[in-house]
């Protein structure tokens, strides 16, 4: 809702200004009853970092775990990652995700971070008892939760909120008149803020790099370069059709653009839309009409391709179906940081 992003009141912000007041006041009671009222169900002794935020909207908080998950591997650590599993339609819960998991039961992001690295991904809307199935299942030293400041009932070692840099907090209200889960003051209270973007005093900046394009056909990973000679029109331009539901949609376009790729046409569903073949369908056959090219989010392309292979579209067209894979990108003095927060939570 763009008038969320307005640092001016709209009529829709004055008339939703008392129900924000009651979601304040919600808030404030769910606190008090999980730090004085409620006993843990569960008893979790591993650590669990949790990153989320207190915005509704894409952040880049997938990428960014995907890039804390390889660097504690890469630090001979055990991770695992648990997650409410948005959107997931499975009746089984906790579930654990695996490569034969559809995308339908494990949901689009859960199913990416499972995708992209070989740890265990527990999903379950009662996220301690995703935790519990995951120490159960597997031996990790770390646990990693995908979103779920909000979700107090989970223990926690460590929390990282994380920022879109650009829209930030919007007109600072609370839902429903604003786009705050919390807060504002609850910068205060969490131990690292990383914004994507640029950030300010005592935050951490990254940026989401795009590394490669990956085809859904081969599964073939080329690097921008190659894929700009591969593609390159007689009037000396990529074109591109850019599809994708994501929380910023606008961020992937202009990424796409910035590259250098001209966009012929684009299409953005809400986050975490459900594909249908009449989508697809569709988009085909302004792709093979046109003989373009279709580029896509990683997320996206998980629950696209199960898609595309149902269609027999993989098989009977060129290879005009990649996405763009893109790693979070941090500071040196970010890892350095992060190491000792690590040190000390399993000290």
């Amino acid at each position: 809702m763009k008038w969320w992003y307005s640092k001016n009141w709209s009529v829709w912000s004055a008339l939703l200004w008392p129900l924000s007041i009651l979601f304040y006041f919600a808030t404030i009671f769910r606190v008090f009853f999980y730090r004085y009222i409620f006993k843990a169900k569960y008893k979790i002794n591993t650590p669990i970092i949790v990153v989320g935020n207190i915005t509704v909207g894409g952040t880049g908080k997938s990428p960014l775990i995907i890039a804390l998950a390889q660097h504690l591997v890469n630090r001979g650590l055990s991770v695992g990652v648990i997650s409410r599993g948005y959107g997931s339609k499975s009746r089984v819960f906790p579930l654990s995700i695996t490569a034969d998991t559809q995308v339908s039961d494990a949901g689009d992001e859960p199913k990416m971070i499972s995708s992209r690295l070989n740890i265990p991904v527990v999903i379950d809307p009662n996220r301690p008892r995703a935790a519990v199935e995951l120490i159960k299942q597997h031996s990790v030293d770390v646990i990693l939760s995908d979103d779920g400041l909000q979700h107090y009932a989970l223990p926690r070692a460590l929390e990282l909120m994380v920022i879109d840099g650009n829209k930030r907090f919007g007109n600072e209200m609370l839902l429903p008149a604003g786009p705050l889960r919390e807060p504002i003051k609850r910068l205060k209270t969490v131990d690292e803020i990383l914004v994507q973007g640029k950030g300010q005093a005592g935050e951490w900046s990254f940026i989401l790099e795009a590394s490669s394009f990956v085809s859904l056909k081969t599964g073939e990973a080329i690097s921008l370069s190659e894929f700009s000679a591969r593609f390159m029109g007689d009037d000396n331009k990529v074109h591109l059709k850019a599809l994708c539901a994501i929380g910023s949609p606008e961020r992937f376009f202009k990424q796409l653009e910035n590259l250098g790729y001209h966009l012929e046409s684009v299409y953005q569903w809400q986050d975490h839309y459900n594909y249908v073949e009449n989508d697809l369908k569709r988009i085909s056959e302004y792709i093979l009409y046109k003989n373009a090219i279709s580029v896509m989010t990683e997320k996206d392309a998980v629950k696209i391709k199960p898609l595309l292979q149902k269609l027999n579209f993989l098989n009977n067209t060129d290879d005009c179906w990649w996405y763009l894979k893109v790693d979070a990108s941090l500071p040196e003095e970010w890892w350095d940081k992060f190491d000792k927060l690590i040190d000390n939570i399993l000290s």
